[in-house]
This record gives structure tokens, C-alpha cells and sequence, in this order.
């Protein structure tokens, strides 16, 4: 019915209560099932209560029903579904199984709602007829209609005196009763109900005498003493504004034989069920002026009988719909019933959405009219309309979804292909969105995807479409463009993106990576184009994030899924497959190394090697960072202590550690233990966290007064990217900001990284805290962070990672001195 998300049990889900409910209680059983394209193969996936009701099965005896066995037989469920797959909507009249193994006749008005996955998704509404009343008024000018339908009417037609004796009856009652007619006509209608019976029977005479119709079942014998079911509707007759008897049809429901009654006895007699139908009933002349209207006529459209007659019917309608109904009913003076749906104006100005039925009026072979009855369907339409919302659309950004994009491209690249024209599509990632996820939880990351959602819609237009395809993933479906006006975009949306959500008291900064793939360039169909785009979004988030690229064919290919890449990554470590490199870091003051950090490879025996960005987030998903984790701790460790043992002077090696290992119940205790077997004292171990990692100060603030208390050092990693909030900082036991390589990178041309990178040095010596600049490429970089007197400098000018037996090497030949 999840703009409903999907799952193996049903393919749509209610976004709100209140819509559930509204399905589930609807007096009407409605059912939901799918269709796969083979037509031969079917399957429930929701079903209201009063499906329940009906049937007398439960919801999950359902669920496990084939449609086609509920309804009818197979032949001719499936044969319907042909006719409904061609029609896209279908009325029509079946049986359903019940679970007393009977045949309850009902109507199913079904339509298709959706197709994915090679499946139509059908939304049919079921109507148990078995007890309405079977009545579709006619107004007839001549008697001679009435009595041809009187006479050859298959259900029983008879009329009552005002006493109750049978004033007439038509062939059918006799040959169902068994009676003759001398013997009925005149005889008190008691003769015929049951004992049992009879009470009820009268008090129902009573009632119709009163001026009022009534709908009720009764057992009748024949006079052989056959036992009936009847279901009795019944009207009083009245002519010149008094009561004269009554009126009735009687449908045998023994055998649950359906039929509509047309009862006429003189024009008074059909006019009083005219007026009682509780449907819009109208009749109109063959050049469309209406020519009579019952009462629900007037209540439906706000007019009076007086302001309709004469009035063209198709003049109700909406200006843009006057035309096609006035074919429609053109067609249908040709003599063929004809069904459709409109709307229709009340006199207020609403829209009144209705289902009309249409039947030519004939008389002696001649076609002079039309009756017309009409069902108001707004509810019924309002009702559609939010399932096919649901259907296609993401219930949490209200984006059209992935099965939107899907139906969207088959036309556009239809479109496409007949004009010769380009159209692309760009895959969106939200960059570090895990980290904000489970740092601040699911509701924040909820809110964070809603506020991306608000600034993607801003860029609609009509030739640009926006769907949320899943998680953080977004597409934009852009039409009749180019490569030069796709890179305009780009960096137009990357600008908008960047900027800091305000979440509560932080502002969030969530970047998007991009991947850009053009129609018919980079594929002519919607798997390769995506596959492309997703290829290309891959590679911008491998050459540092926050970024756009192009689908090219050289790109570095996504070879691995995360299923195979996770099986590689559970094995790497007794495979012995990791290894770690160490980048210097150097002392701005003395020019000498002051700490390493070390960071984790994996040099795969298929792929090669695979990049960290590749993997640390599967492993954070998967709880694999946490052996992998501590292997990095105690290698870089062992590896300390080792320079030491070799004679080295020592100096701290800087290992990152994930939000999972941060928040483990035993981190201290694992660390600690890795300190007492590899014998390296703890003020040579510095330990980098994240902002993020620290929002929840309660807890952060216990486990790093831990590690305090183990001795070794903390550092705050990529400062300045996460969050505005800076009370941590007094709070926290912190001896290193590490400057973020992206102020860094562009302080040369940058005017407000510069002060970024000013202010947050000042910021660090006035709480003591040391500073770390990652990044440092060129002199410039070096000269403006000397003269800002940052403490430690760290990037390629230096070094690139090398392999630890390079580290003595490197300190040996290179001493950076302050000159």
C-alpha cells in the first residue's frame, strides 16, 4: 500500500494509524493482491477486516489463499485478470468461497494501482450483493414496458392491498410457489410464511403502510412444501399522495440466484421506487436534456428538481470533462449500456467524483432516452489516490521513491529516444551519515534525511525530478541537458549540500559524493545508467568525498558487493592480509618527528589492494572493526615499543579509533592489556577520536577519564567538520585538536579556511590544548602554520605513509628545522 516501504509480507505499508484504520474498519471488504505478468499467478498482500467478515477466514488464512481460489474458479479468475490487465479497471460480478463452503455472489470493482518488479499491484473493492436491494429504476411513459417486465421478470413481483391480500402476481411467483393464480389473488399473504415467521412478517407490513420501505428475509413454503429463503424489498404504493397497498419483489436466495428487478405497475408505482433509490437516478432525452431526477439527484448536486430538467446533463461537469461525456453518451444512445467515470459540479463549486452507468430507454424497438444511474465515488477516489501516494512515494521525505523513478524512466527515456534527446541521472550519497546515525540516533538521522530532502526539492523543476532510492541514497532524473549545464548543477547542489544542518543545539555537517551518468553515452538502459552513476559516485567518495565526478570508462570499477567483500573481510585477519603504514608527524618548532600515526591497509589476494574508505565502513556495520581494531592497537603498539628496543628515541604513535570500539563496555580494559604485553608506556600511545564520537558527553566523558587514567593521550580528529558545539572541550580530558586537511588544503586561496584554521589554534591555546595540522602539502602551508605557532605538522611535504622499517630511515636522513 513502507508513499508505503516494501517488505516480503505486504508490498505496501500505511504511513499513519489513521490511514490503516480507515482501511481496515471500511464497511466494504477491499483487498490488495499481485499479479505477476504471466497472469497465471497470484497472491494476497493486504486484506481488511471485513474481508475477514465476509469470508469468515482470518487475515493469515488469507494471506495464504490464492485469489484465485477465493474468488470463483481459477478459469475464470484468471480470465478476468486478462480482461482487467487490458482495461487497467474492471467491474464485474463473481462468487467468493466462504469458509461454510458456500458461493456468496458478490460485485469486485478492481484496478491496478501499480506495476513493479514484473507485478501489478491490485487494489479491488468487493460489494456482497447477495443482500441489497436488486433494483435499478427505469422510468417508463407507456404501461406496456411495465408489463413486459412484470410478466417475464425471473424473481417475483406481487402487490398487496392495503388489508394484505394479494392484488397481483407475476408468472415467476406462481411457478416458484406452485400456486395457481385463483388461488393466491385475494388470499391474505400469511398463507405462505413460516410460523416461525409470521410476527416479523407483520411488523414489517405494518411499517410499509406507514409510508416506509423496508428490506428483510423470510421463509416461505410452496404449497408442495418446498422451503424458501426469500429476501423481500418492499415499497408502499402511492398514488395521488395516498397509500394504496403495497409493492414488492421477492429474490429466491435458496439458490442465491442474482438479478436485477425492474417493477412497474403504472408510472406512480415505478416513480416510488424512482425516488427511494438511494443512488443519484436521472433520465434524459436523446438530445441529453434531462427529463427527470430522483431525490438523491437533488441532495448529491445541491439543485433543485426544477433547476435540472431541461439542463443538458453533461453541463454538470467540469468545463475540461463536458466534451468526453457528451461523446460518451453520444455513443451510448446507440443502444449499448455504456459504464464510466467523471465528475460532476455541486452547486456550491465542489467536485463530486461519480461512476455512471448508462442504459438506453426502449420502447418498441425504439431508443428514446437514457436512464443513468450514478455512485458517488469520492471517498472511493480519495481512498485510491492515497494508495497510489503511498505506493509511490517515500513516506519519511514524502520524495517520489524508487519505484517512482522506475515507472518516471521508462518514460523519459522513451521520450528520449523519439526526440534524439540527452537526459542523465545522478547518484547522491550522503557522506560520514552511518557515523551521524548511530552517534545521535535514528530519529536525528531521520530529521537530517528530511532536511536534505527539503533542499533537494528546492531544485525541482519540470525537466528535474528528485526520488529518495533508499537509506541515504538519492537520484535526480534530469532531462534535456548537456555535460557543460550538468556540471553548473553539480556544483550548485554540492554548494547547497554543504552547508550545516541546524539539528536542535548543533549544526550537522553532512556532505554529499556524486556520481553523474548520460543518456545514450554512458548506457541506453536504466540498469547500466545507474550501475554507471553509481560506479562514478563510488569514485568520488574514493578520491576524498564531498564531491562530483562523471561516469567514465576508466573509472576504478565496484567489483564486490558488500556480502562477498564481508566474507573477504572476516578472513583478512588470519589470513594475515592487513598491514599497517605509519605518516610522520613533525615538530613545527625543532623540525625533528614527534609521533607517527598509524594507519591499517589490506592487500587483498584477488582485488588487491583495497582502500580503508572501502572497507572501515563495512566493518563498522558489520561489529568486524572491533577485531580489526584492536589488531591495529596492538600491532602499532608492538611496533613502538620495537623502534625503542632498537634504540630509537621515543615517540608516540596516534592510532583512530571507531565509534564502536569507543563505546565498547571493555575498551579500557582491552587497551590496557595491550599496553601490559607489549611493555610501551602509555603517554606513547595517543588515541584519536571523532566530534561525533563524543556527543553523548555522559558516557564520552566516563570512557575517556578511563583512558585518562591508563595515561595515554587523547586527540580530537578532523576538527572542525562535525558539530559547532564546543562545551566538550572544557569538559573532556583532550591533549590534541587535529586540524581537518580540508581547511588546511585551501588556506593558500581560501580566505575563511584561514580563519578557520586561526581560530581554532587560538582556540586550542587558550585551553592548553595542543594542535595537530593534517593535510600539509606545500611551503606556504608550512610558513602559515609556523607562523600561527600550531604545534605538530603532518602531510606529504613531510612524508607520504611509509612502511614501519622505513620510519628509522626517514628519521635518520630528514630533520625539518625551523630555518
Amino acid at each position: 500500500m513502507s508513499y508505503f516501504n516494501s517488505n516480503e509480507k505486504n508490498v505496501l505499508q500505511f504511513p499513519n494509524p489513521e490511514l490503516k484504520q480507515l482501511f481496515q474498519h471500511m464497511n466494504n471488504p477491499i483487498v490488495i493482491y499481485e499479479l505477476d505478468q504471466s497472469e497465471k499467478n497470484a497472491k494476497f498482500i493486504q486484506i481488511n477486516e471485513a474481508t475477514c467478515n465476509i469470508t469468515g477466514y482470518t487475515e493469515e488464512q488469507l494471506i495464504n489463499l490464492s485469489p484465485a481460489t477465493l474468488f470463483g474458479d481459477t478459469e475464470s479468475f484468471f480470465q478476468y485478470q486478462t480482461e482487467l490487465v487490458k482495461e487497467k479497471r474492471l467491474v464485474t460480478e463473481n462468487f467468493i468461497h466462504t469458509t461454510q463452503s458456500k458461493l456468496l455472489p458478490i460485485e469486485i470493482n478492481a484496478q491496478i494501482i501499480a506495476n513493479r518488479n514484473n507485478k501489478y499491484i491490485i487494489l479491488a473493492f468487493i460489494r456482497d450483493v447477495s443482500k441489497r436491494k436488486h433494483v435499478a429504476t427505469m422510468l417508463v411513459k407507456r404501461t406496456k414496458q411495465f408489463e413486459s417486465l412484470f410478466y417475464y421478470n425471473p424473481n417475483i413481483i406481487f402487490t398487496l392491498n392495503a388489508t394484505g391480500e394479494f392484488a397481483s402476481m407475476n408468472p415467476a411467483g406462481f411457478e416458484l410457489l406452485q400456486y395457481e393464480k385463483n388461488e393466491l389473488i385475494g388470499t391474505h399473504y400469511q398463507i405462505l410464511v413460516d410460523k416461525e415467521d409470521i410476527a416479523h412478517t407483520n411488523q414489517q407490513f405494518k411499517k410499509i403502510i406507514s409510508g416506509y420501505s423496508t428490506q428483510f428475509e423470510q421463509i416461505t413454503w410452496s404449497k408442495l412444501g418446498d422451503r424458501y429463503e426469500l429476501q423481500i424489498t418492499a415499497v408502499p404504493i402511492i398514488i395521488e399522495e395516498e397509500i394504496t397497498g403495497v409493492i414488492g419483489i421477492a429474490q429466491d436466495i435458496t439458490s442465491e440466484n442474482r438479478t436485477k428487478q425492474l417493477l412497474e405497475e403504472s408510472q406512480q408505482r415505478y416513480k416510488s421506487l424512482f425516488d427511494n433509490n438511494i443512488d443519484m437516478v436521472a433520465s434524459f432525452d436523446m438530445e441529453e436534456n434531462l427529463t427527470d431526477v430522483n431525490q438523491a439527484t437533488e441532495d448529491m448536486t445541491g439543485y433543485k428538481k426544477s433547476q435540472l430538467i431541461g439542463k443538458k446533463f453533461s453541463q454538470l461537469c467540469p468545463e475540461n470533462e463536458q466534451d468526453r461525456v457528451k461523446l460518451l453518451l453520444e455513443n451510448a444512445s446507440d443502444g449499448q449500456p455504456m459504464r464510466f467515470e467523471t465528475s460532476i459540479m455541486h452547486k456550491e463549486g465542489s467536485i463530486i467524483h461519480i461512476h455512471i452507468t448508462v442504459i438506453p430507454i426502449v420502447i418498441d424497438e425504439k431508443i428514446i432516452g437514457m436512464h443513468c444511474i450514478i455512485k458517488n465515488t469520492t471517498e472511493h477516489k480519495k481512498l485510491t489516490d492515497q494508495l497510489n501516494y503511498i505506493a509511490y512515494h517515500d513516506h519519511l521525505t514524502a520524495l517520489p521513491n524508487q519505484r517512482s523513478f522506475e515507472v518516471d524512466f521508462d518514460q523519459v527515456i522513451a521520450h528520449a529516444s523519439k526526440m534524439k534527446d540527452k537526459f542523465a541521472i545522478i547518484f547522491l550519497d550522503l557522506d560520514r551519515f552511518k557515523v551521524i546515525n548511530d552517534s545521535l540516533g535514528h530519529s536525528q538521522g531521520d530529521s537530517l534525511l528530511k532536511k536534505v530532502a527539503k533542499r533537494l526539492k528546492s531544485v525541482r523543476t519540470e525537466k528535474i525530478t528528485v526520488y529518495r532510492y533508499g537509506g541515504d541514497e538519492f537520484i535526480l532524473l534530469i532531462q534535456e541537458t548537456n555535460q557543460h549545464a550538468l556540471k553548473q548543477f553539480a556544483e550548485k547542489l554540492l554548494n547547497l549540500l554543504v552547508t550545516p544542518y541546524q539539528m536542535d543545539k548543533l549544526e550537522i555537517v553532512s556532505t554529499p559524493s556524486m556520481g553523474i551518468s548520460i543518456y545514450p553515452d554512458d548506457g541506453v538502459d536504466k540498469s547500466t545508467l545507474i550501475k554507471n552513476a553509481d560506479n562514478a559516485m563510488y569514485h568520488a567518495k574514493r578520491i576524498g568525498k564531498s564531491n562530483f565526478q562523471f561516469y567514465q570508462e576508466q573509472l576504478p570499477k565496484k567489483v564486490y558487493g558488500d556480502t562477498e567483500l564481508e566474507t573477504l573481510l572476516r578472513k583478512a585477519i588470519e589470513r594475515e592480509e592487513f598491514f599497517l603504514v605509519y605518516q610522520p608527524q613533525i615538530n613545527a618548532i625543532t623540525g625533528h618527528i614527534d609521533g607517527v600515526e598509524a594507519l591499517i591497509r589490506w592487500e587483498n589476494n584477488i582485488y588487491g589492494l583495497i582502500g580503508p574508505n572501502d572497507f572501515i565502513p563495512l566493518a563498522e556495520e558489520t561489529g568486524l572493526i572491533i577485531p580489526i581494531g584492536e589488531w591495529v592497537l596492538r600491532n602499532a603498539c608492538s611496533q613502538a615499543k620495537q623502534w625503542q628496543v632498537d634504540g630509537m628515541k621515543p615517540f608516540s604513535v596516534s592510532v583512530n579509533l571507531s565509534i564502536r570500539q569507543f563505546y565498547q563496555d571493555n575498551l579500557p580494559t582491552v587497551i590496557e592489556d595491550i599496553l601490559t604485553k607489549t611493555e610501551l608506556d602509555p603517554q606513547y600511545l595517543v588515541l584519536e577520536i571523532t566530534e561525533s564520537m563524543a556527543m553523548d558527553s555522559t558516557i564520552a566523558s566516563n570512557v575517556l577519564q578511563q583512558l585518562k587514567n591508563i595515561g595515554v593521550k587523547i586527540s580530537i580528529d578532523d576538527f572542525g567538520t562535525g558539530y559547532s558545539s564546543l562545551n566538550y572541550l572544557k569538559k573532556f580530558p583532550i591533549d590534541y585538536l587535529k586540524i581537518d586537511q580540508s581547511f588546511v588544503q585551501d588556506l593558500s586561496t581560501d580566505k575563511d579556511d584561514r580563519e578557520i584554521i586561526e581560530s581554532i589554534i587560538m582556540l586550542g591555546k587558550k585551553l592548553g590544548i595542543g594542535l595537530i595540522a593534517e593535510g600539509v602539502e606545500t611551503a606556504d602551508h608550512v610558513d602559515f602554520l609556523k607562523n600561527l605557532a600550531c604545534n605538530v605538522l603532518q602531510g606529504y611535504y613531510y612524508s607520504k605513509p611509509i612502511a614501519a622499517e622505513q620510519v628509522p630511515g626517514f628519521i635518520q636522513e630528514s630533520a625539518f628545522s625551523n630555518d
